[in-house]
């Protein structure tokens, strides 16, 4: 059996060649810098999208994915990451959220926030 940060890890691959295969160039894997963490930064056209994966054995319907904390975080990575690249100052921006479970195919979500 996995443990959590295998399983992880093994879903933010699995994401990267969904992503791939829905034509968008990756950017960024495992993004870190002082204000944050992001999972995966990827382009599509002029689209920055900022990709947060949750892997989950099962899911549970009441069960919040993403904290008021954690979006406020990746937010402020999302900002310090386009502030230090200035040649995605013209792009859009989008977060995005990516639900993994061992019974589903993954759900990508756009504009989760």
């Amino acid at each position: 059996m996995l443990g959590t940060y295998k399983l992880g890890i093994l879903a933010e691959y699995i994401v990267v060649i969904m992503l791939v295969c829905k034509g968008y160039k990756i950017l960024k894997l495992r993004y870190r810098n002082p204000a944050g963490e992001i999972d995966i930064i990827a382009r599509k056209k002029l689209v920055i999208c900022f990709i947060e994966v949750k892997a989950r054995v099962k899911l549970d319907p009441n069960y919040e994915l993403v904290s008021p904390k954690q979006i406020h975080r990746i937010r402020r990575a999302a900002a310090l990451f386009i502030a230090q690249n200035s040649r995605y100052h013209q792009h859009d921006l989008r977060f995005d959220l990516v639900v993994l479970s061992t019974n589903n195919l993954p759900t990508h979500i756009q504009n989760a926030w």
